[in-house]
């Protein structure tokens, strides 16, 4: 199952960086299929924790997209990637994903002196979740 997570958190840091887009075509089969893995693997009594990781990423990131600080396609990255994990740990990835893109955007302000200018979040978002696949977080 982490493997497949790292695959598509790696697949959509591509994506995102060559086409400035996350697509949903890519998303949900693996959003589903972090579902199905995780019945799988747990059961149905599994449902209530995947909509509890869901709904925090729904809860912590929306804001967030009202105030266009972070795209649709970087939600949905979010929830595909909450899918496969337990509401603990998909906050530490988001965490550190968010950590992350600061680092980024510190960078790329003193790069610009531009605020406005944007980072492709999934590449933070990739690295986030591959130190938690690795055991890092």
């Amino acid at each position: 199952m982490q493997l497949i997570l790292a695959a598509l958190v790696l697949g959509a840091a591509v994506t995102d960086l060559t086409t400035g887009k996350i697509y949903n075509s890519f998303l949900l089969p693996v959003f589903l299929a972090g579902l199905l893995l995780r019945i799988d693997s747990a059961g149905v009594q599994i449902l209530p924790e995947i909509h509890a990781s869901i709904g925090i990423t729904a809860a912590i990131l929306l804001p967030f997209w009202f105030l266009h600080g972070i795209g649709a396609g970087d939600i949905k990255l979010l929830a595909a990637v909450s899918s496969f994990l337990s509401p603990e740990d998909a906050f530490h990835c988001f965490a550190a994903s968010f950590l992350i893109g600061a680092c980024f955007a510190l960078l790329r302000y003193r790069k610009t002196h531009n605020r406005k200018s944007s980072i492709h979040f999934a590449l933070p978002v990739c690295i986030g979740v591959l130190a938690h696949v690795g055991g890092l977080i």
